[in-house]
């Protein structure tokens, strides 16, 4: 993450979770190609009623997950990702955190709400599954599935992510409240990083009761003479 979407979740103490249909990647919550084929074949040979648009009723459930779930999404693994750093941030001030499932567990499946109204219907933390457009999903039988599997081309994310089912339907995301001293083990700044930006992130640390010290990357070791 960037420097100021960390700052915010000092701030509020609080984890942003993102509305499905506002994530970037345009297939979040979609079925695969192969899913779709799937469930029309296991349509005709079922005893519903024929004449139902069984694509209408798949699109009506994308529209549903879509609309109702959020999620905030994390990287398992204890060592660092290249490709996440370039993707997720820009340039040398950016910042990566270390919990564990845990920390997360905790606060994604009692999830407390903030600035929101409504009530959370479903909540849960998932590891993502990767599949091409020609396979079928794994976890076609687990809810909702969509969430559960991405594209093979995203599997270098190795994705972890928490999910929550709001009754009410805020536009891009949902503030969801944290123990930051728990969630919080670890802080890492981007590749680069000068000592000013780890001085920085340290001192914003400890202006909200948050301590440790930030770590520069391990990218930036050097070798051995």
């Amino acid at each position: 993450m960037d420097f100021p979407k960390f700052l915010s979740l000092l701030k509020e103490q609080a984890l942003y979770f993102t509305r499905v249909g506002a994530l970037q990647d345009k297939f979040e919550g979609h079925f695969s190609q192969a899913d779709y084929e799937f469930l029309q074949d296991a349509y005709l040979h079922s005893n519903y009623p024929h004449g139902i648009d069984i694509y209408g009723g798949i699109k009506d459930e994308v529209d549903r997950i879509q609309d109702e779930y959020y999620v905030t999404c994390w990287r398992e693994g204890e060592d660092e990702s290249l490709g996440m750093w370039e993707v997720y941030t820009e340039g040398k001030y950016g910042i990566a955190i270390q919990t564990d499932l845990p920390a997360l567990l905790r606060d994604v499946r009692d999830p407390t709400l903030l600035n929101g109204s409504g009530e959370v219907i479903d909540s849960d933390v998932v590891k993502i599954q990767y599949s091409s457009s020609e396979e079928i999903a794994l976890a076609l039988q687990q809810k909702p599935f969509p969430l559960i599997y991405k594209r093979i081309e995203f599997d270098y994310e190795v994705e972890v992510r928490g999910c929550i089912q709001l009754d009410i339907r805020p536009k891009h995301g949902q503030l969801v409240e944290v123990d930051l001293k728990r969630l919080i083990q670890s802080v890492v700044v981007s590749p680069g990083a000068d000592q000013w930006f780890v001085d920085l992130v340290a001192d914003t640390m400890k202006q909200y009761g948050v301590y440790g010290q930030p770590q520069f990357s391990a990218l930036d070791r050097e070798p051995q003479t």
